[in-house]
């Protein structure tokens, strides 16, 4: 696996550990090879996803809901 995505993986854990639930809208960025980056808050933070995981016909500019809770 990617080292930018152990550290996708790692600030998500950080995050659904640090609340017990996050939702949010967030927007696709932009696409750079197989890293789609994710903005959220507005752009205050940035998440690297895995383009290949997105829905066929997401691009640039689109949203996602995005939605984060402990089991």
């Amino acid at each position: 696996m990617k080292k930018q995505y152990l550290r996708t993986i790692l600030a998500i854990l950080l995050l659904v550990c640090a609340v017990p639930s996050f939702a949010q809208k967030v927007s696709v960025d932009r696409i750079e090879e197989d890293v789609a980056v994710i903005l959220l808050n507005d752009g205050d933070y940035q998440l690297n996803f895995p383009a290949e995981l997105l829905p066929e016909d997401m691009g640039e500019g689109d949203y996602i809901n995005l939605s984060l809770s402990q089991d």
